[in-house]
């Protein structure tokens, strides 16, 4: 079980640290706390690899440079709204 993994990792001190639970939940609150959060997480993780693929033809000089720079753009603007989107719902969750 993934969550377990985690937990016996130091996902409970990670979690705490973000502020995402509270130091009196139970070790079956905070594992399901995991495997709730587990498909955004998968979802956090494609946007991400998306938005490095966008940049890469450009780190790597591949093809036309107006045409790299311009995925390069799509990628950073890509990692930037996901960003701000994050930032305003941690805010909202606190």
């Amino acid at each position: 079980m993934i969550g377990l993994r985690h937990y016996s990792r130091g996902g409970r001190d990670e979690l705490e640290a973000f502020g995402m639970i509270e130091k009196d939940w139970s070790k079956e609150e905070v594992l399901e706390k995991m495997m709730l959060d587990w498909p955004f997480n998968q979802v956090v993780m494609l946007q991400h690899t998306v938005g490095a693929m966008l940049c890469l033809p450009s780190l790597l000089g591949y093809g036309d440079v107006k045409w790299a720079s311009s995925l390069a753009c799509m990628g950073v603007l890509s990692e930037v709204g996901w960003e701000i989107e994050s930032v305003f719902e941690f805010g909202y969750i606190r």
